[in-house]
């Protein structure tokens, strides 16, 4: 697999795990106000912390309130972990690997996709908060879903796994740190039943309140991040998610389990054994900030050797890295398809990505095809057109226009047969014309083949 192939699903997982959990933080702050004691103040700047943009939200909004905080964690396009900035950059990944990824999970993201960004672009907000939020966990579930069900359990799938699980681990040792060091208003409300309604918060912001219960029965703050932190068995625990992405790891280095080859399988082990082998006791006597604090650097640790390992681009046959991992919380550069003209002195240069090379990998494509006529020259781009054709599959999909299949038709029949297969005819006519003024109306050509437009 391509080391770009691999960081987009790795990405394209991670981010849509970061969008379900932000809504899931929302949400339960929403029931939560509806259980406090009468005179409680709604308490917004916790959210904003448990994603680490506090320096943000306060340069751009101030104070931090319903509607501030729900517009800048949901809606914002310029946070770059906002729902529907993350949805942006999944969507992006998985263009990216169109090919590699199945149909159902290609359709689920941009269904979900479009969701997000149809509440955000209404004037009015969101009539209903919890109905939305709601539909958006259920949208993560469901790609998480149809991703397991049919993606092949490759090595694509072992990268989406990982992606997906640290990301998990990282938010549910945020929202159990912004709890037991933030949230609190007043010591004096430790054991209170405003004490418990928060606490019952965080296992419902981890969607654990129910198999809590089922192993404790009642809440305490030692129980909580027992189950939290150290529990083998609970999807969402730190220690679960790390066991699970330990495996996938391994399968995709081939490594035998209890060993290492990489910085990536290192930082992990060291990391899994230490929650193996420490108790709840120990981490209070710590400082369970401290502990999680110094949990989150390790998280970061492991990301930088993934990347290390499987994602940095060197140059054949050396082993210096040419590229950097991307910074926190920020989206990474996108793989994108691109074509670039530039108009110089001596003519018209145009520069299309025939060429992928990834580590000792190289791949090429034909995008740019090239006609010349004595010392003249003419190139047609044919890079983006699968990307073009799915898009307006997927509107057709969901609105079930007429006009919009005629559309697509264009795209992926006429318009490539136009560009693979010109007749020298139209070769020759297109010289004609290219040697009029740029401003002349007459420049459009005749469609070739039977398209409808170029």
């Amino acid at each position: 697999m391509l080391s770009r192939v691999a960081d987009s699903i790795y990405w394209m997982s991670r981010y849509i795990e970061r969008v379900e959990n932000v809504a899931r933080f929302i949400d339960v702050n929403l029931l939560m106000i509806l259980d406090l004691p009468a005179g409680s103040s709604e308490q917004w700047a916790p959210l904003v912390s448990a994603t680490g943009d506090d320096t943000q939200f306060k340069e751009r909004y101030g104070t931090a309130g319903r509607e501030r905080v729900i517009q800048f964690l949901a809606f914002d396009r310029e946070n770059p972990n906002s729902i529907v900035s993350c949805l942006r950059a999944a969507r992006e990944s998985a263009r990216s690997v169109r090919e590699i990824i199945s149909s159902d999970m290609w359709e689920q993201i941009n269904t979900f996709y479009l969701m997000v960004n149809e509440a955000a672009a209404a004037e009015q907000g969101i009539e209903s908060p919890h109905d939305f939020f709601h539909q958006v966990k259920l949208a993560g579930h469901l790609f998480e879903g149809v991703t397991d069900a049919t993606l092949s359990h490759s090595e694509g799938w072992h990268f989406c796994r990982v992606g997906r699980l640290l990301e998990r681990a990282d938010k549910t040792s945020r929202i159990l740190d912004v709890k037991y060091f933030i949230l609190l208003p007043a010591v004096s409300d430790i054991g209170t039943p405003f004490d418990n309604i928060q606490w019952a918060a965080v296992l419902r912001s981890t969607s654990a309140l129910e198999m809590f219960r089922r192993q404790y029965h009642q809440i305490s703050p030692d129980n909580i991040i027992d189950f939290l932190v150290l529990d083998r068995e609970f999807p969402r625990a730190i220690h679960y998610c790390l066991a699970q992405a330990q495996d996938s790891l391994h399968a995709l280095s081939g490594t035998p389990a209890g060993t290492f080859r990489n910085p990536a399988e290192q930082h992990l082990g060291q990391l899994r054994a230490e929650l193996a082998y420490i108790g709840v006791k120990q981490i209070l006597n710590q400082g369970l900030h401290e502990f999680l604090d110094a949990l989150q650097t390790k998280l970061n640790l492991i990301g930088d050797g993934i990347f290390e390992t499987f994602f940095a681009l060197r140059p054949i046959g050396g082993t210096e890295r040419t590229t950097s991992p991307p910074p926190r919380n920020l989206h990474r550069r996108q793989n994108m398809t691109f074509c670039l003209g530039m108009n110089l002195q001596g003519g018209l240069v145009g520069i299309a990505d025939t060429r992928v090379i990834a580590g000792n990998e190289r791949i090429t494509a034909r995008k740019v095809s090239v006609f010349q006529k004595e010392r003249r020259a003419m190139f047609l781009m044919s890079s983006g057109l699968r990307s073009a054709r799915d898009s307006h599959r997927i509107i057709q999909h969901r609105y079930e226009k007429e006009d919009l299949q005629d559309l697509s038709t264009v795209w992926q029949e006429g318009l490539r047969r136009s560009i693979n297969n010109l007749s020298a005819d139209w070769v020759e006519h297109a010289f004609d014309k290219l040697a009029l003024p740029a401003d002349n109306p007459s420049l459009l050509l005749p469609a070739p083949n039977g398209a409808d437009r170029v």
